[in-house]
């Protein structure tokens, strides 16, 4: 039997006041997302990135729009492919989070991670959309 997921971030739990901070006490350095395999120049991407965000609420966050919807918002963990979800086993965080987070950076790029508590406790950088692949959309 598994123990209860323990709702440190569901969707719609986490407030939109305040600005974010980034921790990288989960940062996954193995599997195929994993910290090491990142380029020099996606390094500096990602930095930049995270910087900007930092400068702004959650609240404003939520309202970044592309293609009609949000631009960065959460994702079911039930939803991403089985590979991440074992990476969460991995990490130790399967029963803590039920609902990971993603930034969208660039066309495919996306930053993964999760929300406690204001904080974005980052974990993949997923150059290729490979957690939560879709189609494209004009095919």
């Amino acid at each position: 039997a598994s123990r209860p997921r323990r709702a440190a971030t569901n969707l719609g739990k986490e407030p939109d006041e305040g600005y974010p901070s980034f921790s990288l006490r989960y940062l996954d350095k193995n599997g195929p997302w994993a910290w090491t395999g990142v380029s020099d120049r996606d390094k500096v991407r990602i930095l930049e990135f995270v910087a900007d965000m930092s400068s702004l609420t959650w609240g404003q966050i939520s309202q970044h729009r592309q293609d009609g919807g949000p631009k960065h918002h959460y994702q079911s963990v039930d939803s991403v492919v089985a590979v991440a979800r074992q990476r969460l086993t991995d990490l130790g965080v399967q029963d803590e989070v039920d609902h990971l987070y993603r930034f969208r950076v660039g066309s495919r790029e996306r930053l993964w991670g999760f929300r406690r508590d204001g904080v974005f406790q980052v974990l993949w950088w997923d150059p290729k959309h490979k957690v939560y692949p879709t189609e494209p959309r004009n095919t």
